[in-house]
């Protein structure tokens, strides 16, 4: 069962000179801290996230992949991103979770950002993302839906169809 738990990264192996030695991972741990410490932790892994998730230039690739080391903690973290911090993880992870998904945890983060409150142009820009995700993921009338909305709240804010690109 340890070697599972490692290879799904819930587990370190940590090399001790009086034999093999187990530890939680480091980001999953912050989850089983106790309810007042997990707002904490939550603002600690959103900062750790937004720090890696935006578009890497040239020799930050690094960034990414540390990401997809910790794909068992996004997946979490993604289901408990504060209301409050769901704008700023969309404008840092938008690239990432159009290019690498994971598409399901995405979607629901996009579905979760919508329904709070958003200004038009945050709405736009979340929609965008949720669009470009749902084609990824293969529900391409979830897509077209997203694409729509965009294009509505894109008119009412007064944006050209030729501007339909969000802000890097």
């Amino acid at each position: 069962m340890a070697r599972a738990a490692v290879r799904l990264s819930l587990l370190e192996r940590l090399a001790r000179p009086d034999g093999p030695a187990f530890r939680l991972h480091p980001l999953l741990a912050e989850l089983g801290r106790s309810r007042a410490d997990g707002t904490a932790a939550i603002a600690r892994m959103t900062d750790w996230f937004c720090a890696r998730l935006p578009e890497p230039s040239d020799g930050e690739q690094w960034r990414w992949n540390e990401v997809h080391v910790e794909t068992p903690a996004l997946l979490d973290w993604l289901g408990h991103v504060p209301a409050a911090e769901r704008v700023r993880v969309e404008r840092a992870g938008s690239w990432f979770a159009i290019n690498t998904g994971p598409f399901h945890a995405w979607l629901r983060f996009c579905e979760a950002a919508l329904a709070g409150e958003l200004d038009d142009e945050e709405r736009s820009n979340v929609l965008w993302t949720l669009g470009q995700v749902a084609l990824r993921a293969g529900l391409p009338d979830r897509a077209l839906a997203a694409a729509e909305e965009k294009r509505e709240v894109d008119r009412h804010r007064g944006m050209t169809a030729r501007r339909h690109l969000p802000p890097a």
